[in-house]
């Protein structure tokens, strides 16, 4: 895999350059070498994995005693059986003295209860994450069983799909929750979409930079190409810890379902972040009018603002044919020489 070049800034002028790592090129300025710039984002550590606890032995009894007597098994607890009434008939009538005892009708014996005829046992299959519950009938039949079976596993497929095609992973922010075009986003709507998302996750959460590599002339994303946009804490980045400071830079990655999410920081504090202010020159503004101007000649521009590579606040574009990346200002959308 070839090594991705990185955008470091010349150490005697400042003028932003991109090298790829091992081989350094001379700065377009001033002609000083300029070397691939280390990154300086620090990935969150690892959670320590819990140890599994495990319960002591019981002691085990002294020589010589006895052992003690087992305890009573507890019995199961449940509905105590009514007391079954004796059966009732017809009454001896009592035998008058002096009389022949006349014999008692004998009582009809009741007609005895039929037998209920066994419940149908039922089955049920699963097949495609669904449990269809089929009779004892339908069991017995090889082709009912094949049939349900098949229309199961194609309602499995089905809901798969659905599930797999309109709903987002864990971790991502859907663009319909920020408001934003899904087909075609806007440039400018995207880096100033997760704003509230990110003050969900740090109340102080501000936009830090953004890093598009395919922008149509219209000032739409080809979300085909990489489209990041960074959120910083200001708090968290300044912290003396070392595990607060990791989770400074929330960092959202476009992709067909929305923008995914992972936590960045710095290694050392980083004190003294403001808000940056709202450009007066839109992306979108911007690339029309270089667009009309001849400037830029191609389907679709990167554009960058970070401001570890800026003195100034300018849109940063990229652009084929052009010796050096180019910077327009934020205020008018002038070029900064």
């Amino acid at each position: 895999m070839n090594p991705q070049p990185t955008q470091s800034a010349c150490p005697s002028c400042r003028q932003p350059a991109w090298v790829n790592p091992g081989y350094p090129v001379p700065c377009p300025r001033c002609g000083t070498q300029i070397f691939a710039a280390q990154p300086q984002t620090y990935a969150p550590p690892q959670a320590a994995q819990p140890q599994a606890w495990a319960p002591q032995q019981a002691w085990p009894p002294p020589q010589g005693a006895q052992s003690s007597p087992q305890a009573a098994q507890p019995q199961a607890w449940g509905t105590q059986q009514a007391a079954q009434p004796q059966a009732w008939g017809t009454p001896q009538a009592a035998q008058p003295q002096g009389w022949a005892p006349q014999q008692a009708a004998s009582p009809s014996p009741a007609p005895s209860p039929q037998a209920a005829p066994p419940a149908q046992p039922k089955v049920s299959i699963k097949v495609g994450g669904f449990s269809v519950p089929i009779g004892a009938a339908t069991a017995r039949s090889p082709l009912k069983i094949v049939g349900i079976a098949v229309l199961a596993a194609a309602i499995g497929i089905a809901g798969f799909f659905v599930k797999s095609k309109f709903t987002t992973k864990k971790g991502t922010v859907s663009y319909a929750s920020l408001g934003a075009d899904a087909s075609k986003p806007l440039a400018d709507d995207l880096y100033q979409a997760p704003g509230k998302d990110a003050q969900k996750w740090k109340r102080d959460a501000m936009f830090w930079s953004l890093n598009f590599h395919a922008v149509r002339m219209d000032g739409t994303i080809d979300l085909g190409k990489p489209a990041v946009v960074e959120y910083v804490s200001p708090g968290n980045s300044a912290s003396s810890s070392k595990k607060t400071r990791s989770d400074s830079l929330r960092r959202y990655t476009a992709n067909d379902k929305g923008l995914a999410t992972s936590s960045w920081g710095w290694n050392e504090p980083v004190k003294d972040l403001r808000p940056h202010g709202t450009p007066k020159c839109t992306i979108k503004q911007l690339l029309a009018k270089l667009s009309a101007e001849g400037v830029v000649k191609t389907p679709t521009v990167r554009v960058m603002f970070d401001p570890k590579f800026a003195d100034f606040y300018a849109w940063t574009l990229y652009i084929d044919g052009a010796p050096k990346p180019l910077s327009f200002s934020w205020e008018n959308c002038a070029p900064i020489k």
